[in-house]
């Protein structure tokens, strides 16, 4: 049989990774990043998302490297969610990098009997009757695979769906975001009690109520 090629080692590529190899599916996941992107674009799991991770016994893991926080800001509300009212047994938002959430999938996905082979980038399909050839830039030189189908999970900028000629019509309202990270190992005035760590999580720490816990 042949495998289903995954384009793209986000949390998207590797969550279908692992839920095919449930069914005994064969499955590459090629990416194109040598190494995971320590600049996260996103970095909270929600309720659901916990209850999905847990029917897959793996929400632990989650729990483990993430730090919750009990309310928080949707769509420039001016004033916080309180996530407790939810009947969830995850009343809550999960603070984690998305590095760690991808850490944590491609981890789950392996165990499972995914591939996941890094530094090989896609660069064209060719569709036939029964399969689809999967020509990659790998670390070795160009080669080609054979796939019953190809998943295009490789981002805003899919070479899976240019190729497969899907459009991506309309304009992109203009809007601005940032993030900023840094890392530290001494801890900031006035924060003895807490662990050193990055910008990010003593911004999370600190709008939470920090009680020098740690996560």
């Amino acid at each position: 049989m042949d495998p289903v090629i995954v384009v793209g080692a986000g949390p998207t590529g590797l969550w279908l990774a692992a839920e095919l190899r449930l069914h005994d599916v064969p499955v590459i996941v090629l990416e194109t990043r040598e190494e995971r992107d320590p600049h996260s674009k996103a970095v909270t799991v929600h309720p659901r998302t916990l209850e999905v991770l847990a029917m897959r016994g793996v929400a632990g893991r989650f729990l483990a490297a993430g730090m919750p926080i009990p309310t928080g800001h949707f769509g420039s509300l001016p004033r916080r969610l309180d996530f407790g009212v939810l009947e969830t047994a995850y009343p809550f938002t999960l603070f984690l990098p998305q590095a760690d959430t991808e850490r944590l999938l491609e981890e789950h996905a392996r165990e499972l009997g995914a591939t996941v082979l890094r530094g090989h980038r896609v660069t064209g399909l060719e569709e036939h009757a029964d399969a689809v050839s999967v020509l990659v830039a790998g670390p070795d030189g160009p080669y080609r695979l054979r796939a019953c189908y190809v998943a295009g999970c490789d981002g805003t900028r899919s070479t899976v769906r240019q190729a497969a000629g899907i459009g991506f019509p309309g304009p992109i309202p203009p809007s601005g975001a940032g993030w900023a990270t840094s890392s530290w190992t001494t801890r900031p005035p006035g924060r003895s009690a807490c662990r050193a760590g990055t910008a990010a999580s003593w911004w999370c720490r600190c709008r939470a109520g920090c009680t020098g816990s740690s996560a």
